[in-house]
């Protein structure tokens, strides 16, 4: 299908019934990177994704958004 977009063979499209599987599979990254400004710690904008779209554990999300934000020089500890 032409100008067809297909996450993982899944057509994606607002009537899709798997969009919600799509939405927690993919994200973007802006140009002119800025955190939310209505959450201050850059780790509480790290797990913003996981917990509240994903519904990661809270203490799973935080490890793991502590070891990335280590490997950018961004580390909490």
């Amino acid at each position: 299908m032409p100008g067809a977009i297909r996450v993982d063979g899944r057509l994606v499209n607002r009537d899709s019934k798997e969009i919600q599987w799509i939405r927690t599979r993919v994200s973007m990254v802006f140009q002119r990177f800025n955190l939310f400004r209505r959450i201050a710690p850059v780790l509480e904008n790290v797990i913003e994704g996981p917990v509240y779209v994903k519904k990661e554990d809270r203490k799973k999300a935080v490890e793991r958004a502590e070891e990335l934000l280590q490997q950018v020089g961004w580390g909490t500890r």
